[in-house]
């Protein structure tokens, strides 16, 4: 039975919003990051709209999307404006981790990925690495499509012999999430794969109780953390 929020409840968000743009003041931090926070805080609230009305989409709350975001694209804006990531790759990033929040927020609480953002990403993996390829060359995106093929016929294969343990969501999610790792290098993928792994690993350890997660570890959180991590890290250097 769905209750009534309440004022307070309702208005949350707006002071969430709020708090994201001022804390950044109180340290502060220069324009770009406060903006970068803001503009993150609503990419946040506009992804957890879409995702609650998305089949089997979780009734996330402000700390599941806005926040992160918000933190997420304050540290991507931090690390261009001192230099460590190149501004092409602003493309690929930003809507990256914007689509990436709410795909793990699902995948913790249902061992679910919706497929309008799966399918979404998988769309404007290669129009959004055209745009570091325009300044670093095509060769960029060769190395994109033949690494997000290689991923999704090792996830296919995975699945295939075990459906349980690998959806068709992390499937479908390996094409686009390869094809970003694989664009900075050969290098970059393998990197990715194992961190991937070892992400996995954890949120097995961590399990708060044995029966949870019945149908097996959420594989998405490990493979879109480890596909931001690798990016952050080798973009500048491809």
């Amino acid at each position: 039975m769905e209750t009534t929020a309440s004022p307070a409840r309702a208005g949350f968000p707006l002071l969430l919003t709020a708090a994201c743009a001022t804390v950044p003041l109180a340290f502060c931090l220069s324009p770009v990051q406060v903006l970068a926070a803001a503009a993150g805080t609503l990419a946040g609230a506009v992804a957890r709209h879409v995702l609650t009305r998305t089949r089997h989409g979780p009734r996330a709350s402000p700390l599941h999307c806005e926040l992160p975001t918000g933190l997420l694209w304050t540290v991507i804006a931090s690390l261009w404006q001192w230099g460590v990531v190149a501004t092409p790759w602003l493309a690929v990033l930003l809507p990256l981790t914007w689509v990436a929040v709410p795909l793990v927020v699902t995948d913790l609480h249902h061992r679910r990925l919706p497929r309008v953002l799966t399918v979404a990403l998988g769309v404007l993996a290669l129009p959004l690495l055209s745009v570091p390829a325009l300044v670093e060359g095509w060769p960029l995106l060769a190395n994109a499509v033949l690494g997000g093929a290689f991923t999704w016929a090792l996830h296919a294969a995975a699945h295939r012999l075990s459906p349980a343990s690998l959806g068709r969501g992390d499937v479908l999610l390996a094409a686009p999430t390869g094809a970003v790792q694989a664009a900075s290098g050969p290098h970059a993928l393998l990197l990715g794969t194992l961190l991937a792994s070892v992400i996995t690993v954890l949120l097995h350890l961590a399990r708060r109780r044995p029966g949870h997660w019945r149908s097996g570890i959420p594989h998405a959180p490990g493979v879109l953390a480890a596909t931001t991590l690798v990016t952050l890290l080798h973009a500048p250097l491809a």
